[in-house]
């Protein structure tokens, strides 16, 4: 995969095939329990013989169509590895709002008394999984269909309930947004995207994020590419944006923390680790993240028909975007930010000489300064937990706190110092939740909505409002409790 580190390299996955068919696809990939069965021609017979489905909703197809193999193998060898990973949470299913998605979620009425016929009763998890199959998430690929436009506006939507479309997604949300996002803004057809090689890029991004964290995980990475979506399709932006700059700020949006350890720059530094040496004590996350992406741009050829002149407007993009999400930076960022943006492009040193030509404004005309507009709708994007509806906010808030936590014992097994925030004895969470909403999100937010305010800066506005109350009363009650229990050990 080019040129990654060793490090990296040795961790390459050798599960997925390589285009063209050339060599002979495993019997397993074919006899697998599964959703395509193929068919075979008799000698001198002018039928065809009826496929054997061993489940039902399989699809027929030809076994000399290269293109239905490469994706029959794809598909299993997909599913080998997500049987290493722990989704047993999917197999009871909590109940999901009726309003999580609005298209139709009934099972039409042959479709129950099929199920019902063969097996009786039917679990959660089948129920919603066969639920899934009427909804947007698997017809996003109709050109005309109305499940595809309703996907379409639910992803723009703030409010959206991400957490309920992992569950029905079945722990794929980022492959299933990702899919929905590159066909609502024609960037297959635009820029003659491959859709196998698209297809594989977002399956390879997705398991290249580690299920076993809390919070940095595919589901993180799609939260934000979901936000980052929202916050650019205002219409001031999207108007100006080019094809190649939405591809770009897609990926670096999908790939952002791509394989992060689970652990902060702090740790990674005083634990000595192999990632500090490779990419440096500065940025090292970061860095890792577009040394790994470029590793999987490379394997899954997304963009391998462009020109070398845009391949590499593409990966600058990602570079840039992603490097701008450190948030040991942050306040660096927010200080250059706060003058729209001549004093931002002082963080790319390419874009030094144009520092005195843009201290007029913003110029959306003006491609460094779309570059800096994309930058800070990724860092938005990134600390965007506090501005959803509360229920989906302290969910999020649990997911961090644990990782946090997590590295705090890992620090204190090591006899290290504890970071901040990871101490799980000592931490506060509904006090630490409100100075990271009034000196972190807020700021952030507040630059944006200056120069791009709409409907979605005011939900924000509202949900970040609400959320402060719900922390402020959390941090009420807490205190409460906490004197209580005081006064009864006296």
């Amino acid at each position: 995969m080019g040129n990654r580190p060793s490090t990296i390299r040795d961790r390459e996955p050798d599960f997925l095939p390589r285009l063209p068919l050339d060599k002979k696809i495993p019997p397993y990939a074919l006899r697998r329990r599964g959703a395509i069965s193929g068919v075979s021609h008799k000698p001198n017979s002018p039928t065809i013989e009826r496929p054997r489905f061993k489940r039902r909703g399989g699809v027929c197809y030809d076994r000399t169509d290269s293109i239905a193999v490469y994706i029959r193998y794809l598909g299993d060898a997909i599913s080998k590895q997500r049987k290493a990973s722990n989704f047993s949470e999917f197999d009871n299913l909590p109940e999901v709002p009726s309003n999580v998605l609005t298209c139709d979620m009934k099972l039409p009425p042959i479709a129950q008394q099929r199920r019902f016929s063969v097996q009786g009763k039917v679990c959660p998890a089948q129920q919603f999984k066969k639920m899934l199959h009427h909804t947007a998430v698997y017809t996003i690929g109709a050109d005309s269909s109305s499940k595809t436009l309703e996907c379409d506006k639910l992803i723009g939507d703030w409010n959206f309930d991400l957490l309920a479309f992992r569950r029905i997604s079945e722990g794929r949300p980022l492959y299933y947004l990702g899919i929905c996002l590159f066909r609502k803004h024609e960037l297959l057809a635009i820029l003659h995207l491959d859709e196998q090689k698209v297809m594989s890029f977002l399956a390879l991004s997705e398991q290249w994020y580690r299920a076993g964290n809390p919070y940095h995980n595919g589901t993180h990475a799609c939260d934000v590419t979901q936000a980052l979506n929202c916050l650019i399709s205002t219409k001031k932006i999207y108007v100006k944006l080019t094809p190649i700059e939405l591809l770009g700020a897609f990926i670096a949006a999908m790939v952002h923390d791509i394989d992060h350890p689970g652990v902060n720059q702090s740790y990674l530094l005083n634990s000595a680790s192999p990632l500090t040496e490779i990419h440096g004590p500065s940025s090292t996350l970061e860095s890792h993240h577009c040394y790994t992406a470029k590793g999987i741009i490379a394997e899954s050829g997304i963009i391998s028909h462009l020109s070398p002149a845009d391949q590499k407007q593409v990966t600058d993009i990602m570079d840039e975007m992603v490097l701008a999400t450190d948030m040991s930076k942050h306040k660096e960022y927010v200080d250059d930010f706060q003058v729209w943006p001549a004093s931002c492009l002082c963080q790319s040193t390419r874009l030094l000489s144009l520092q005195k030509t843009c201290a007029h404004g913003l110029n959306l005309d003006n491609p460094s300064h779309r570059l800096c507009v994309l930058k800070t709708a990724l860092k938005c994007a990134d600390i965007s937990n506090p501005t959803r509806p509360w229920r989906i906010c302290k969910e999020w808030c649990s997911a961090v706190m644990d990782e946090f936590f997590h590295q705090g014992d890992l620090e204190r097994t090591k006899s290290m110092s504890i970071s901040f925030l990871c101490d799980r004895y000592a931490v506060d969470i509904p006090k630490s939740q409100d100075g990271f909403i009034t000196f972190v999100v807020e700021p952030m937010f507040a630059i944006w909505a200056k120069e791009f305010e709409s409907n979605t800066t005011k939900i924000i506005a509202e949900n970040l409002t609400m959320n402060r109350l719900c922390w402020a009363e959390l941090g009420h009650k807490s205190a409460s409790n906490t004197g209580s229990d005081s006064e009864d050990n006296n």
